[in-house]
């Protein structure tokens, strides 16, 4: 469950690797639109990624309280995020600037559809965990199977940084 406090956990674990997979929103008043409060409240704080609470209920988790999770932890050892939900690329951009090598996510204002995620993260994992490819090959790769499918598709999925300087011909992992 995508909790703030799971969050919390899994990155005190020092992971190697974070994947999120769940529902991004641009920020607009359509988001808002049962809460016309919410939005007076928070339409100024940017895009957001659903989290969940302990008792179910939704909470917005926005780019200032990311950075204030991640500003506690050293996130230099993670090889790898995956945001694999729509609006994702600010997040992207804080776990990047967070210390982690690589991570990939949706780039600005695209919605990505499940099938596409899944075919991605199916073809990702396969490729990093049972080929040997090192995380920029597996990401390539993971493109090239939801192209297959959606070409359209493919060109939202965003590496971050583009230019890798953390890959080599072994595998990283």
């Amino acid at each position: 469950m995508a909790t703030e406090e799971n969050l919390n956990y899994c990155l005190g674990l020092k992971p190697i690797g974070l994947h999120f997979s769940g529902h991004g929103f641009e920020n607009n008043q359509l988001a808002f639109s049962k809460d016309r409060g919410a939005w007076e409240r928070d339409k100024h704080k940017g895009d957001f990624l659903m989290f969940e609470q302990e008792n179910g209920a939704s909470k917005n988790m926005y780019s200032s309280l990311l950075k204030e999770i991640l500003g506690k932890y050293d996130c230099k050892a993670i090889k790898f995020v995956i945001i694999a939900s729509c609006y994702s690329l600010c997040f992207g951009q804080i776990f990047s600037q967070a210390g982690v090598d690589h991570v990939i996510c949706i780039d600005k204002g695209k919605e990505i559809d499940d099938k596409a995620a899944l075919t991605f993260s199916r073809a990702f994992y396969k490729a990093l965990y049972t080929s040997g490819r090192t995380i920029c090959e597996a990401y390539e790769m993971a493109k090239e199977a939801v192209k297959r499918e959606s070409p359209i598709a493919s060109k939202k999925f965003k590496k971050l940084p583009e230019e890798c300087k953390h890959c080599n011909s072994t595998q990283e992992l």
